[in-house]
């Protein structure tokens, strides 16, 4: 095989391993796939004009221009028959870099995106081409691939996953041991069969690839998920606080730094007949790190109904002129059901967030810009809506999960707060109440940021101080815990009326949990009492009779029911109340306990297997059933490697000088037993024949071996067996050298016995 060869064939499965990456950022699943076979048949061209001897710069242009013509005829055939055309294949990329731009990931199947995936493939196989097999820079290599990783990890709002990195690293180690073997292929000085041992034999190279390179991949692998994070980096700019424009590219945005403000300011206003709270997205997914946004499906043409609400809705329309505000959301209540708003809008149907999909500086889209909504509000009677059962939301998967990892302090919370409560809205009433009591909680802008389980457990039970962020993401876990669908908002209150209309300041933005429920669909709660009232259909109402079925008193108190006078938790709601979470404290957090247990066993087995590695080859060496120069030749090499371990240097000269200077340490059968495998090897070095040895050559090694071990101390003993120098003295040769001349000699006698015969 030509050394070209390999590098190509090791960048063809570098390269269809680093494609496995795309994997998190789409929901298509056949990605990987096209990926791959354009992967192979991109090397494999390489391969064949590289045997034909054609300059790397030819070969380079065929791997483009069919790069060029494979994705003209993907393109052409991803359109519609009715209407294909090569003059839409530029729409057809406009539509791609669209759905990239604006979904979250994972994002849903298209032609569009794939199409653009597998171009941005071919092109990096054809860079990593270029730079490992016609430049020769095969450590380079790491560049391609890290462009591959690099995408989903910074797309990502998650870590990337282990094995997607290792995947990589495997990929990476392929090349470099093509590549070493490549040079081993150069080093038999043009022989056929080179008698003296090669120190980087092709034998060697893959030693190096599985002692060295597949532990210390496995090693890093384990220690980026073991590591603790080292928090975000925050860049103090030397500009005032208070000036400049405020963004909000993200709908997760820092509160605490517009609400600390020094220089509060109108960020926009509102005519409408009534205050409004003004929704730019929600959070539906809830994890350790806290609350994200699920993968948005946007989506053109009208605005569907409210989800899950059938009771009657007021209807509003609102004129809206933001001022000095950068955003790519559109400030709306909720539900939106149409809207009129200058440049390119589309929706998401599970939330009804309204997004701009502009070409260009999207996220300054809001800014300076006036427009109209039309919506239709829900405003629930309290009376009927404190009976209201738990509905199921069609992103149900989403936004009734619950982390496995939850720790038990909030869920003991949970229950105490919500025992006396009989209906799902009473439990939800219950905890906005426990929330909203400021006997209970402080309200600070200067609280620690953030909503992940840390932050929240200290919220909860230790500082007892926090903003919106914080009321709103514990009320929405909360609720989650009691079997209620949730979701956190953010957006801006209804600001201060002056004159005709409303104005919104920087410290309006707000946070706020919504909760899922039969007829009504996404009903708006309002724990964080410092800065806004509750609505009235989140109030208990005392006249209102609970449910037949429920045993408990509706009539807590709303405003700390944790002081119930009530000692005995209530049964389970009824089946009419919706379905709960039945027994949260007996959660144990199985999956943190079985990650930090198989990252033990990691651990340990890193650490045991240089030991796991040495007693496998000697078993290997004394296996009697091997050619009797190979035995004798182990026997030598195991008593050698034995001294090795031991931290002791081995004896220059003869076999039986060698044997001299260790009879120090045997006793009289181990000196017998020395020096009959020493006879053995001068017997191996220089006579014709052999003969049959016997088990005795393995008894007599494995004597000599223990007798060593047994005139060592307990330290050197313990080095010996779990990190054996032998084992690193052998994978870079110098354990070897001693040998070669003896080789060379046998290898003579052979030649020898074969031209007599």
């Amino acid at each position: 095989m030509r050394s070209s060869d390999r590098l190509t064939i090791a960048v063809a499965l570098a390269m269809v391993l680093g494609s496995v990456s795309l994997m998190p950022l789409t929901l298509d699943r056949h990605v990987v796939a096209y990926a791959a076979v354009l992967v192979v048949t991109l090397q494999a061209i390489s391969l064949v004009l590289r045997r034909v001897n054609l300059p790397g710069a030819v070969v380079h242009l065929v791997q483009f221009l069919v790069l060029l013509a494979a994705g003209v005829a993907w393109g052409y055939y991803a359109q519609p028959e009715a209407t294909r055309s090569i003059t839409r294949l530029p729409s057809l990329l406009n539509h791609g870099v669209m759905q990239i731009r604006t979904e979250v990931a994972p994002m849903s199947e298209s032609p569009h995106s794939r199409w653009i995936f597998l171009l941005m493939v071919g092109i990096v196989t054809i860079i990593a081409d270029i730079l490992v097999v016609t430049l020769q820079a095969t450590a380079w290599m790491l560049a391609p691939l890290l462009s591959l990783y690099l995408i989903p990890a910074l797309a990502l709002k998650h870590d990337v996953d282990w094995w997607v990195f290792a995947l990589l690293g495997f990929g990476y180690l392929a090349v470099l041991i093509a590549d070493g073997l490549n040079d081993n292929s150069a080093w038999t000085r043009n022989l056929a069969s080179d008698s003296a041992r090669n120190p980087h034999s092709s034998t060697g190279a893959l030693r190096l690839a599985a002692l060295v390179g597949v532990p210390a991949l496995a090693l890093a692998v384990l220690l980026g998920a073991v590591t603790p994070k080292l928090g975000e980096v925050d860049i103090q700019s030397a500009r005032p606080r208070g000036s400049g424009p405020l963004e909000m590219t993200d709908p997760t945005i820092d509160l605490s730094k517009n609400l600390n403000l020094p220089a509060d300011r109108t960020v926009l206003t509102y005519k409408a007949d009534q205050p409004l709270y003004l929704r730019t997205a929600s959070l539906t997914v809830m994890d350790a790190e806290g609350w994200h946004m699920a993968p948005v499906q946007l989506r053109d043409g009208a605005l569907p109904t409210a989800p899950g609400l059938t009771e009657a809705g007021k209807s509003v329309s609102v004129d809206v002129s933001v001022k000095d505000l950068g955003g790519e959301y559109l400030p709306a209540p909720y539900a939106p059901q149409g809207f009129n708003a200058d440049g390119r809008w589309r929706y998401d149907p599970q939330t009804l967030t309204i997004l701009s999909t502009q070409d260009k500086d999207r996220t300054e889209a809001i800014r300076n810009l006036d427009y109209q909504v039309s919506a239709v509000l829900n405003d629930p009677g309290a009376e009927n809506f404190t009976l209201a059962k738990v509905g199921t939301p069609s992103d149900a998967k989403v936004t009734s999960a619950v982390p496995d990892n939850v720790p038990k302090a909030i869920m003991d919370i949970t229950t105490q707060v919500t025992r006396d409560a009989s209906t799902p809205v009473l439990k939800a009433a219950a905890i906005q109440a426990y929330l909203a009591d400021p006997e209970n909680f402080n309200y600070s802008t200067t609280a620690p940021t953030g909503d992940g389980f840390d932050v929240l457990t200290n919220f909860l039970t230790k500082d007892k101080a926090g903003y919106c962020v914080h009321f709103a993401s514990a009320m929405a876990l909360m609720a989650r815990l009691e079997g209620i669908p949730s979701r956190v908002s953010v957006g801006f209150l209804p600001g201060e009326k002056v004159g005709d209309h409303y104005e919104v300041k920087a410290s309006n933005m707000h946070a706020w949990p919504e909760l899922y429920f039969a007829n009504y669909g996404w009903v708006r709660f309002e724990p964080t009492s410092r800065v806004a009232s509750a609505p009235e259909w989140s109030l208990v109402n005392k006249d209102v009779k609970p449910l037949p079925s429920a045993t408990a008193s509706s009539g807590a108190s709303s405003k700390n029911p944790s002081k119930s006078p009530s000692a005995t938790p209530s049964p389970s709601a009824s089946p009419s109340a919706g379905p709960t979470t039945p027994g949260p404290t007996t959660r144990i957090p199985w999956s943190r306990l079985l990650g930090w247990s198989l990252a033990l066993l990691g651990v340990l087995g890193l650490l045991s297997l240089p030991g796991i590695i040495r007693l496998v080859s000697r078993r290997r060496r004394l296996d009697a059933r091997a050619e009797p120069h190979q035995r004798v030749a182990n026997a030598w090499a195991e008593i050698r490697d034995t001294r090795y371990d031991l931290g002791l240097a081995w004896p220059n000269g003869t076999p039986r000088e060698v044997a001299a200077v260790l009879a120090d340490q045997l006793d009289d059968d181990g000196l017998q037993a020395m020096d009959r495998v020493s006879m053995d090897v001068e017997r191996s070095r220089y006579a014709r024949t052999l003969g049959d040895l016997d088990q005795a050559l393995t008894d007599d090694t494995r004597l000599v071996r223990s007798q060593l071990l047994a005139g060592s101390t307990k330290t050197d003993r313990f080095f010996a067996t779990w990190a054996p120098r032998s084992l690193w003295l052998r994978l870079t040769g110098r354990a070897d050298r001693g040998d070669v001349v003896a080789r060379r000699l046998r290898q003579q006698a052979d030649q020898e016995d074969q031209y007599i015969s």
